[in-house]
């Protein structure tokens, strides 16, 4: 069933219409993780808007109809001039491109080559379509391509502020008064790799930690990263996975392989410290 070229955010989008029929005056959504590549046309359909293609056929909000897309209609639903929109990513890939939302998430989600071309040209139309209709520019608008390009589509058509998601969430759980009251910090997830470096959870919390001078262990499923990176991160790193065991084998183990790798994380951080 994966296939970016049929899913769609309007689930998500009916979310946001049902909190607003509650009264919601501030909407802040969480993006990243998503199966769609629909530059959140699907939530802004179900928030009034429609998209037609050069023969005024109404479009489907799905992946494969933004390069398709030729003309935007809008019949507010709400009056969301008086709603606050922000959105919280953790990356900050522009929109289309190399390192845009088609090529570099889009294989996760289903797409083969063929299909991240199509969508890259997709989202290379609508970001087109949207400067010639709001005159908003969010081809490399930082965090635009996250969650198939939600971040760049929720700027667009509900004027939402895009914010760094590891940031906001610090803030929130006062995470720079806990670390100062603590002597090493350990942090993880399921694959430690470039896409980490590039603004994920775990980079913030490097970075932060850093800050406070505080050891960091960083406990994964597995890397692709080097001790050179490792080094330059100021890290101590251990995967779950060891050689010569399967990733099956591994995840079936996983509860008293997570015991045994956090006890020999902790035990090499401070022989490092």
């Amino acid at each position: 069933e994966q296939n970016p070229k049929l899913t769609t955010s309007l689930g998500t989008g009916e979310l946001i219409v049902d909190a607003l029929k509650k009264g919601a005056t501030k909407i802040i959504l969480f993006i990243g993780g998503s199966a769609t590549n629909d530059c959140a046309i699907g939530i802004a359909s179900a928030l009034g808007y429609n998209f037609f293609d050069k023969n005024n056929n109404k479009l489907l909000p799905v992946g494969e109809s933004l390069s398709k897309v030729r003309e935007i209609s809008y019949t507010p639903i709400f009056s969301l001039d008086e709603i606050e929109f922000i959105v919280l990513t953790d990356v900050q890939n522009p929109l289309y491109g190399i390192d845009g939302a088609a090529h570099v998430y889009a294989p996760q989600k289903g797409a083969d080559s063929g299909m991240v071309e199509s969508l890259d040209l997709g989202l290379k139309n609508i970001s087109k379509i949207i400067m010639e209709n709001f005159e908003i520019d969010i081809s490399y608008m930082k965090g635009s391509g996250a969650a198939g390009g939600i971040g760049g589509g929720m700027a667009a058509f509900v004027n939402a502020q895009l914010k760094s998601g590891i940031d906001e969430v610090f803030s929130l759980l006062n995470f720079h008064n806990a670390l100062s009251s603590h002597d090493i910090v350990i942090t993880g997830e399921g694959k430690f790799d470039e896409q980490t470096l590039k603004g994920k959870v775990v980079k913030g919390v490097i970075d932060l930690a850093n800050q406070y001078n505080k050891p960091v262990g960083v406990l994964c499923g597995i890397t692709t990263l080097n001790e050179n990176n490792f080094k330059e991160l100021g890290i101590t790193v251990i995967q779950i996975k060891s050689d010569g065991v399967s990733t099956e084998e591994s995840i079936s183990n996983a509860y008293n392989l997570l015991e045994e790798r956090t006890e020999e994380l902790i035990l090499n951080i401070y022989k490092v410290h």
